[in-house]
């Protein structure tokens, strides 16, 4: 196993976001279809994704990590469901 980490950036449209709750509303998907969900276990990632309540305007910025199959050298991050926030590529 290995893992893919993501810098999450998120910004609250309305009061009441949950950075931590957004942050990990994500998944991963290699390039031959399987999903990951974000692992537990961080080996040290500094700058996890905080557990704060976002205002309106408010901003946070977290990673998200997730363990992967050795093999996986490739894939996609999908976060939230699209009417909250967006990735940004």
């Amino acid at each position: 196993m290995k893992y893919v980490a993501f810098i999450v950036h998120v910004q609250a449209t309305t009061a009441g976001v949950d950075a931590g709750t957004v942050g990990y509303d994500a998944s991963f998907t290699d390039s031959n279809g399987n999903v990951y969900s974000h692992a537990t276990a961080q080996y040290g990632a500094s700058g996890q994704m905080p557990q704060v309540t976002l205002g309106a305007g408010q901003q946070a910025s977290g990673i998200v990590v997730f363990e992967v199959s050795a093999s996986v050298s490739g894939g996609v991050a999908t976060f939230g469901d699209g009417t909250v926030f967006e990735a940004l590529q």
